[in-house]
């Protein structure tokens, strides 16, 4: 017999759980079926490329790594291009596989060396030229002799800077400034330009629909050319009838009537003027020469007008002459009811012709009515020490009243033809 029904534990006989916690095994991901690329809008791009736009060794290598770097960064790798005997065949070969590239370029630096006969240009630039439908800015650099058929592709160019560059003949010269029809600027610096020989024919061949027709600004800076042959010019093209400023550093006796000719012909227009008169004292000085050949009483609209240091020229070109007898001259034919600012150039030369009646003269000048409309008079003063602090002292001292009314500026700003 049975006795009552109880519940009996099943014993188990798997071993007890261990409590110590086992790692997990890793099993592989299956791999999607492509690859996700990271993925930057067109618009992200623009804008990391316009925030590179000065750095270009960055921006060559972002255009390297991706194709839609390289089509927004184009603009701004080839907004400046310079060019030269080693990379123009390379370029070449850029326009020839991406025409598109020309229409990126803004500026061009032509360079050639004394050692290219012929320069390369004479043989790859106007085709170079013709591509570059854009380009706005042309600096020729470099002491081979340009001439002027390789360089007259450009079509919208509106600033020509010549660069320590030599022009075979006048001829030339005045054939870069008439046929830019945009052309606004030219800046020459260092820039010689042959003349022709006895033989040579003087006439000019122009085109009337590429002559520009706003011409505003020319400076010369230690060049070499025909002042008569290019005063002509300017008036007979009617390159005055717009001319704003006009700059010549320096300038000689014989160059006084060509200066005469051009400022007498802008009369109103002309805005602003820089001169520097560089000569040996026993021409017997510029007053003669000024008073028969300039006079800017013509000059009504006159704002500006800058004078430069007597000394710095005369040590650039061997002259003797350091007296300021022509500043005072210059300023007393000043007209304008427009003039705004007085400009002078001084080096540490200089120093002791600041005590000159000249200077005594000019301070009454400047406290006259004629000078009433002026708004600031800039003293740029440049050299070594101890003078330049001697010159700076030395015209606060004078001009103690202009400094009193807030209108007497001093800087170390040397004069960019003398440096």
């Amino acid at each position: 017999m049975t006795g009552p029904a109880t519940k009996q534990k099943k014993m188990s006989l798997a071993p007890p759980k261990s409590k110590t916690k086992q790692p997990k095994q890793f099993k592989p991901s299956t791999p999607p079926s492509a690859a996700k690329i990271p993925h930057l809008s067109n618009e992200l791009i623009a804008r990391i490329v316009d925030f590179l736009q000065d750095d270009a060794q960055t921006l060559k290598s972002c255009s390297l790594a991706s194709h839609s770097f390289l089509s927004f960064s184009r603009r701004l790798l080839f907004n400046i291009v310079h060019l030269n005997l080693r990379n123009s065949q390379t370029f070449i070969k850029i326009l020839e596989s991406s025409p598109g590239v020309g229409s990126f370029v803004k500026e061009v630096h032509v360079t050639v060396s004394a050692h290219e006969s012929p320069p390369w240009v004479d043989k790859h630039l106007f085709s170079i030229s013709e591509k570059l439908p854009k380009a706005t800015a042309l600096y020729l650099k470099g002491k081979a002799i340009f001439t002027a058929t390789p360089i007259l592709g450009f079509r919208a160019i509106r600033s020509l800077h010549l660069l320590g560059c030599e022009l075979d003949s006048t001829n030339t010269f005045l054939t870069l400034l008439g046929s830019f029809p945009h052309l606004e600027i030219v800046y020459a610096n260092e820039m010689v330009v042959y003349r022709e020989s006895a033989t040579a024919s003087k006439e000019l061949r122009l085109l009337p629909d590429r002559r520009p027709n706003n011409f505003k600004s020319f400076t010369s800076n230690s060049c070499r050319l025909d002042p008569d042959r290019f005063a002509a010019f300017i008036v007979d093209s009617g390159f005055h009838k717009t001319l704003d400023y006009f700059a010549s550093c320096p300038l000689q006796d014989t160059s006084l009537p060509a200066l005469g000719t051009i400022i007498g012909a802008c009369g109103p227009r002309l805005k602003q003027l820089k001169i520097a008169l560089v000569s040996m004292k026993e021409q017997g000085g510029f007053i003669e020469p000024l008073k028969k050949h300039v006079d800017l009483t013509l000059n009504t609209g006159l704002v500006i007008l800058e004078l430069c240091s007597p000394a710095a020229y005369a040590r650039l070109y061997g002259a003797d002459d350091l007296s300021f007898e022509w500043f005072p001259h210059l300023l007393s034919q000043v007209s304008s009811p427009y003039i705004e600012e007085l400009g002078f150039y001084l080096w540490q030369e200089d120093l002791d012709e600041l005590v000159s009646p000249p200077w005594d003269q000019i301070v009454r000048l400047l406290g006259t009515p004629q000078f009433s409309s002026l708004k600031r008079v800039a003293f740029h003063v440049w050299g070594e020490e101890p003078m330049m602090s001697m010159i700076v002292a030395t015209v606060r001292r004078m001009f103690a009243e202009f400094e009193e009314r807030g209108i007497l500026r001093i800087d170390s700003t040397p004069d960019p033809a003398c440096i």
